[in-house]
């Protein structure tokens, strides 16, 4: 944030806590790129079952990887899990990084809206909470990621966040974009302060 230009008007953050899903990711290796191996045994048992091996899936064009920071074996990854079997990790997982996941998102909500009050600047929030997965997955979407979602959404708006998406997966490409309810009942939280 040091770095950050003089002349910022908005001061625009992407807060993640990782924490179970970080577990998860290095156990299956999957933010790697290129490595020999791959996929370990832990991310074959949790692919699903019509997986082609990675020769045959083949890796993307050069300029797709250095595009983005989304790696070859994310992309077969993600491509290719199971989703229950992906969300099942991590709801047997979740209860060893719980707590330090609440205090991420709360340390860090804190800290970005710190620094932009020292800066002069509103701060918004354009990502969170818990991070990257696959498009079927729906553990951000269930009772742990909401749970997770609305500490964010609860601690940004306590320090006087301008606005935040509600969660990374609520967009029009997730399931949890048919959680009508849910969106409607959390913008209200923020529309009302």
């Amino acid at each position: 944030m040091a770095a950050a230009s003089p002349s910022l008007q908005v001061a625009q953050f992407h807060v993640y806590a990782y924490g179970v899903l970080d577990a998860l990711q290095q156990q299956i290796d999957i933010r790697g790129a290129g490595d020999e191996g791959f996929p370990n045994a832990t991310l074959r048992g949790l692919l699903r079952q019509d997986a082609p091996s990675l020769a045959e899936y083949g890796r993307p064009a050069a300029w797709k990887l250095e595009a983005t920071v989304v790696t070859d074996q994310m992309v077969y990854g993600y491509d290719w899990i199971d989703p229950r079997r992906w969300d099942g990790w991590l709801y047997d997982h979740c209860g060893e990084h719980r707590l330090a996941m609440q205090r991420e998102i709360t340390s860090r909500v804190v800290a970005v809206t710190a620094w932009a009050r020292r800066r002069g600047v509103p701060t918004v929030i354009g990502e969170g909470w818990v991070g990257y997965t696959p498009r079927d997955g729906q553990f951000e979407e269930g009772p742990v990621g909401t749970d997770l979602a609305e500490l964010g959404v609860a601690t940004a708006l306590e320090h006087g966040v301008w606005g935040m998406v509600l969660s990374s997966n609520a967009a029009p490409h997730h399931p949890m974009w048919g959680d009508v309810a849910w969106q409607q009942r959390v913008n209200a939280q923020i529309l009302r302060a």
